[in-house]
């Protein structure tokens, strides 16, 4: 398998360039992009990664999922919750991460991950109620919804928009609720 070397001493967009010339011809790509996104994130989140080396790390994540979503071997929604998750991380560690990337800052990523979500919170709280009982494609939907959600867990305290954080606090009281 083409493993990919990141050059962390390169900015974003040289990265996203250098993953992009480095991606193997023709055929299947999407494992060799989830290996990619893979490596990046884990050593980003990586208990043990020094601080210094963890911004390095997150910024070339950032740039892997964002190139893997654009080529198609990530949907948005993966893309989001993992940057999501990316920027959880950075903020347990005391790293801001907006001044890592800007597509790393809580607030859009809470409209991110909001505006993914394909149900109405009326309909996704409805279709909770006895989820058990409903088709595997609404347990899906469903499932979709609480990935989205999870990760805002933490990012909504560090919302300073009353209206925004009123919104996502709504849809995280309903995780209890989602398969």
């Amino acid at each position: 398998m083409n493993r990919h070397h990141f050059d962390l001493n390169l900015d974003k967009e040289q990265q996203k360039q250098d993953i992009l010339d480095s991606k193997p011809a023709g055929g299947k790509t999407t494992n060799w992009w989830l290996g990619l996104v893979q490596d990046a994130t884990g050593r980003a989140t990586f208990s043990e990664t020094p601080d210094n080396e963890r911004i390095l790390w997150a910024r070339a994540a950032t740039a892997s999922v964002e190139c893997a979503e654009a080529d198609g071997a990530i949907t948005r929604e993966e893309s989001a919750t993992r940057l999501a998750n990316l920027s959880t991380v950075l903020l347990s560690n005391g790293i801001d991460p907006a001044s890592v990337d800007e597509n790393l800052e809580p607030n859009g990523l809470i409209h991110r991950c909001l505006d993914l979500i394909d149900l109405t919170y009326e309909q996704a709280a409805e279709l909770a109620h006895n989820w058990q009982q409903r088709s595997i494609d609404t347990i899906r939907s469903l499932r979709r919804v609480k990935n989205l959600i999870r990760p805002l867990t933490t990012l909504v305290a560090h919302v300073r928009d009353d209206n925004l954080t009123n919104q996502a606090t709504r849809w995280i009281e309903l995780l209890p609720q989602l398969p």
